[in-house]
């Protein structure tokens, strides 16, 4: 596993069942550090990694992921996308944490966009097909400055 303090984007396997993945997110990039929580189905990653996949060896179109309770806690959303005619890739993370009391304020927010580059996307891409597979594992973007 990489380490917590590399700048990138990591997605990990907590928990899951025959239907349902729970996912730890964390994001290290610039100064600012994050780390949530969500639920999804395995069919909602594998089809993030192809258009991430996509993405990487295209540089047109974008990929999504978005996941989390209603109220907008417990969340993990995640759009990658070219930033510039040359094709260069970035993607913006945001997060929410759970809230324990249920208070709007105790819900903790980070957003950012952190730039990459379609290798290593590529790479990441592989590297979730293969987390989603095995019901475990962590697979981890490195952010370029």
């Amino acid at each position: 596993m990489e380490s917590d303090n590399q700048p990138g984007l990591s997605l990990g396997v907590i928990w899951y069942d025959d239907d349902i993945i729970e996912l730890e997110c964390r994001v290290v990039y610039r100064g600012f550090s994050g780390v949530s929580t969500c639920y999804t189905i395995p069919e909602n990653m594998i089809a993030f990694a192809d258009s991430l996949d996509s993405l990487a060896q295209t540089a047109d179109g974008h990929a999504t992921f978005d996941a989390g309770l209603e109220d907008g806690s417990k969340r993990i959303a995640l759009r990658a996308y070219t930033i510039d005619l040359a094709g260069h890739l970035a993607i913006h993370v945001a997060m929410a944490t759970d809230g324990y009391d249920r208070r709007p304020e105790e819900v903790w927010r980070i957003e950012l966009e952190m730039k990459t580059e379609s290798w290593p996307m590529s790479k990441f891409a592989q590297q979730l097909r293969s987390v989603v597979d095995a019901r475990e594992g962590v697979a981890f973007l490195p952010a370029i400055s």
